[in-house]
């Protein structure tokens, strides 16, 4: 038996945003988002603030992440992901680089005050 080639979704098979029509041309360009002074990373800084602690493990790592100037460029690409495929800022997909050992501390603060799943990625 030979193998069949993999194959992907061509452009009329992908999700369409909300506001576009059905029939059509095709796919709309995405709206262009600024990655280094994005909008809502403002929105973001202020939700990490607010779900941090003021005493517990994961609220101090929040907080010296942020006001040690720590990367925010995994927020702006989830932001800029969610804005491109028509899906809400809420519903986007985040990614926390953290020790190993940080991994279950993190994921426990944010699953106790958002309604979220979690998936651990050790590779």
């Amino acid at each position: 038996m030979s193998a069949q080639p993999e194959t992907f979704p061509t452009p009329a098979a992908l999700p369409r945003r909300r506001d576009e029509p059905e029939s059509g041309p095709g796919l709309r360009a995405p709206e262009l988002v600024d990655l280094v002074t994005c909008p809502d990373l403002s929105e973001v800084e202020a939700r990490m603030l607010a779900l941090a602690g003021p005493t517990d493990r994961a609220g101090r790592m929040a907080r010296e992440h942020l006001a040690t100037g720590g990367k925010r460029l995994r927020a702006r690409l989830a932001l800029a992901a969610a804005t491109a495929l028509g899906a809400p800022r809420d519903a986007a997909i985040w990614k926390v680089s953290v020790r190993p050992s940080d991994g279950p501390v993190i994921a426990a603060a944010v699953a106790d005050a958002l309604a979220c799943r979690v998936l651990y990625d050790w590779g």
